[in-house]
């Protein structure tokens, strides 16, 4: 669900929308390349994530997610923050919706 920065999956397709709108790179790459980690949801991009310091920020696309989205997706977050930054309390914030 959580795909990181510069993930194949994103970088090595021409046509991506098998995973993502037509036409629409979503606002995941910047215009010298850098490149934001994508939340999938049944399979679509449908959230950048980024994490700073002991949070993990999730901006989603479009429409906001459901609440059985945003449950699936703290709970895998939960295990990456654990990942990167075992003993240590973290936190989830869910920023607006993206145009």
């Amino acid at each position: 669900r959580l795909i990181p920065d510069f993930d194949n999956i994103l970088l090595a397709h021409a046509d991506r929308v098998r995973i993502m709108p037509a036409g629409r790179h979503l606002g995941m790459f910047s215009s010298n390349g850098v490149m934001q980690g994508a939340v999938l949801v049944d399979g679509f991009v449908r959230a950048m994530w980024v994490p700073r310091k002991s949070t993990l920020e999730i901006s989603p696309f479009v429409n906001p997610l459901t609440k059985a989205e945003r449950a699936a997706i703290e709970a895998e977050s939960s295990q990456l923050m654990n990942f990167l930054a075992p003993g240590e309390k973290h936190d989830l914030k869910f920023g607006p919706v993206k145009p």
